[in-house]
């Protein structure tokens, strides 16, 4: 199934408003899940899935998911496999604390801590509620989300040989979820860790999800830093190669073929010994 620039574009499959209805208020912002179909035969078989924008819109994450949506739309990247995304999984972030949604929840650490949680008891919020619904009909192999922090990445469920690569092209150190370094700010201060329970990570975990992401630097906060420093070389190239070949996908196996017997070796004449 060999696709045509002209025909691979984005659909949208489905738009949600914090309310909890569908929306088709264009005065706020909703929640999107946006695709852009894969040029591969396997496309739908392995999708992927970029999350971002847990602390709200137009912060230094938003920018990242802004340029793989160009790289897509442009294909800058022109993956193999089905590629979901979600700009902005928190629309209507807290004036006061963006980590938390315009009624007090920080969405990014409010999933079950148990696998298969039913959604009809999930009572923390509608972004958490229409994640963990859109991951589990997606089915993504991997779900690639971005925060905010010293440069670096987290995973989940990641050969490590993969990581090592992804790291290696972006420059950026690599560490299982859990297992990160205590930060400090540029004043020598402790930052307050996450929590690993309730987390968007922890359930990516338990759900047995593939999860990879990236922080951005606090300290790049315009469009145009983030574009020409943190993507340019460091986490464009990364992800270019991660999702042109999608390199979770199992190779193809090449047809075993029957051996032949081997031929015993024949006495040589002595006239022949020297050719």
């Amino acid at each position: 199934m060999n696709l045509s620039n002209s025909s691979r574009k984005w659909i949208l499959k489905e738009m949600v408003s914090v309310n909890g209805a569908s929306s088709d208020d264009f005065e706020t912002i909703p929640l999107q899940l946006l695709k852009f179909q894969g040029h591969s035969p396997e496309a739908a078989t392995g999708s992927l899935w970029f999350v971002s924008g847990f602390q709200g819109p137009a912060r230094n994450d938003g920018h990242l998911v802004s340029l793989v949506h160009r790289a897509l739309d442009k294909l800058t990247f022109n993956p193999a496999v089905d590629v979901y995304l979600t700009p902005v999984a928190n629309p209507h972030s807290n004036s006061k604390t963006a980590k938390n949604n315009r009624h007090g929840i920080e969405v990014m650490n409010s999933f079950p801590r148990v696998a298969d949680f039913p959604l009809h008891e999930v009572k923390s919020s509608i972004e958490t509620k229409t994640l963990m619904r859109w991951a589990r009909g997606i089915g993504p192999k991997v779900i690639v989300s971005f925060s905010l922090g010293n440069p670096k990445i987290r995973y989940l469920n990641i050969p490590s040989e993969v990581v090592s690569r992804l790291a290696e092209l972006s420059e950026q150190p690599h560490y299982e979820f859990g297992s990160e370094p205590q930060e400090f700010n540029s004043e020598g201060i402790a930052i307050e860790r996450d929590p690993v329970e309730g987390s968007f990570g922890n359930w990516c975990s338990v759900e047995g999800l593939g999860w990879i992401d990236f922080s951005v630097d606090t300290s790049k906060k315009t469009f145009d830093e983030i574009r020409d420093t943190g993507w340019k070389t460091n986490v464009g190239p990364a992800l270019k190669w991660f999702v042109e070949g999608f390199r979770l996908n199992p190779p193809v196996e090449e047809p075993a073929f029957a051996v032949p017997d081997v031929i015993p070796a024949l006495d040589m004449p002595p006239e022949f010994a020297n050719l």
